[in-house]
């Protein structure tokens, strides 16, 4: 279950960044370099949110729950 939520948080990020890339909302003043800040951005909230991930199951694993979901 965790692979697949990694792949589709990263399939999903790319995905919008081509969209917005291909078909943008508006127009934009030029920036340069916008694309190359953007992507790092991104993959800094994707190593963030993962890295989160992996601490917070290790941190509780094992912890009495509240709320079965599954």
């Amino acid at each position: 279950m965790t692979l697949a939520a990694t792949v589709l948080t990263i399939v999903s990020t790319a995905t919008f960044f081509v969209l917005e890339r291909v078909q943008p909302g508006r127009m934009l003043p030029k920036s340069p370099g916008w694309y190359g800040r953007a992507l790092a951005i991104n993959l800094c909230q994707i190593a963030f949110t993962l890295l989160g991930n992996k601490v917070w199951n290790h941190a509780f694993a094992g912890s009495p729950s509240l709320i079965h979901l599954i």
